[in-house]
């Protein structure tokens, strides 16, 4: 081989190399991309569900009590602790799927790490 084509050759592979990073990088950002969107609409519809189980908690809770103390004689105070402890209740189950959702956002970027390990392996490997 001559030098020409030698350096050519050089060239050619670090420009290769360099579109190659180039495509990994693009890949990473419209990873993250999803992941943030996914992410994003996790939180709303966490927060939304939030206000409208509450606001229902409330006006439901307000009515066991009144139908406890008015139609079944149970005192004031035990109507009300029962009613709060079954809020709090409802508030742990909303925080578990909360929860659950966002244990499902991948703050790794999977595919671009695997794309990246590929690429490297397949340049080694030539």
């Amino acid at each position: 081989m001559t030098s020409e084509r030698i350096t050519d050759l050089a060239a050619g592979v670090a420009g290769s190399a360099k579109d190659l990073m180039e495509a990994h990088v693009e890949q990473l950002k419209t990873e993250v991309r999803e992941e943030v969107q996914r992410a994003t609409g996790a939180m709303f519809t966490l927060a939304g569900s939030a206000g409208v189980i509450g606001v229902g908690i409330v006006f439901s809770l307000v009515g066991l009590v009144e139908l406890l103390v008015n139609r079944y004689g149970v005192s004031a105070p035990i109507a009300w602790g029962s009613v709060g402890l079954i809020l709090a209740l409802v508030g742990v189950i909303a925080a578990r799927l909360g929860l659950q959702q966002l244990h499902n956002v991948k703050v790794v970027p999977e595919r671009t790490i695997n794309s990246v390990k590929e690429s490297l392996e397949y340049v080694t490997t030539r």
